[in-house]
């Protein structure tokens, strides 16, 4: 799609017939022709306008929603959490890398699973699987008669659905879900938003759970966490469509109607 946006026609035609699609390479340089606005594409007020703004929109609150799940505060503060509830410093440094590398595996997990089940359905499932998790991970850190190692299990299992679902499409998801005319520039502001949503959270994670003065503040912020999750289930459901199996400009005329 950019060789056709910048000319280069004949090596479009090449990259088609290489990545060996069935379909006729005439007909699809045809339909990015149609789908290619030049005043469009060089003027970024347009992101801004109707039909346009909604997507971007949509763009910017998955990038939120993805940090929403508390992710990132895992993975940056694993070892405080786990110190927090109760294990040895060297211990929580070994659950630390067990989290790392169930990150790991269930990325490949999610890899697998993105064109069989599709964008959407993963998410779906991930919004549930994730705020179960969580709410558990939430309810246990203030319930003291449930052991460290239970903890463990919940944070495993919340970032094994999160590699797997959330984690693996967030990124195809923002490549994709954008017409040709502003592709570029709207997945660049999703990912602005998961980024400054990355840091403005992890920035003011030991400021709030500092502020608890019975030591409880990490489990009220993975409730918070866990109700976000949730309710990002009912946003994936009405405001995205699914995407696999389709070509970006079918998906374009869908979204643009």
């Amino acid at each position: 799609r950019w060789l056709v946006k910048v000319g280069r026609v004949e090596e479009a035609k090449e990259v088609i017939l290489s990545v060996g699609s069935e379909t006729d390479p005439d007909k699809t340089i045809g339909e990015i022709l149609q789908s290619i606005d030049e005043e469009i594409i060089n003027k970024s007020i347009y992101l801004f306008k109707k039909p346009y703004l909604r997507l971007v929109l949509i763009g910017v609150m998955v990038g939120m929603i993805n940090q929403l799940t508390g992710i990132n505060i895992v993975m940056y503060y694993a070892t405080d959490i786990f110190r927090s509830a109760g294990f040895s410093t060297d211990s929580a440094i070994g659950q630390t890398v067990l989290v790392g590398l169930t990150n790991l595996l269930f990325t490949f997990v999610g890899m697998q699973l993105i064109d069989r089940i599709g964008r959407k359905t993963l998410l779906l499932t991930g919004s549930i699987g994730m705020s179960i998790f969580l709410g558990v991970f939430a309810y246990s850190y203030f319930a003291e008669s449930i052991g460290g190692y239970f903890l463990l299990f919940c944070l495993i299992g919340f970032v094994a659905f999160f590699s797997a679902t959330q984690g693996s499409v967030i990124w195809v998801l923002l490549a994709e879900m954008f017409p040709n005319n502003i592709r570029s520039r709207g997945s660049a502001i999703g990912s602005f938003s998961h980024w400054f949503f990355n840091s403005f959270f992890a920035f003011l994670f030991p400021i709030v759970a500092s502020a608890f003065s019975n030591g409880r503040g990490t489990g009220t912020i993975f409730a918070f966490y866990a109700a976000a999750t949730f309710l990002s289930f009912f946003f994936f459901k009405k405001f995205l469509v699914e995407t696999k199996g389709k070509s970006l400009e079918e998906l374009e005329k869908q979204l643009l109607k």
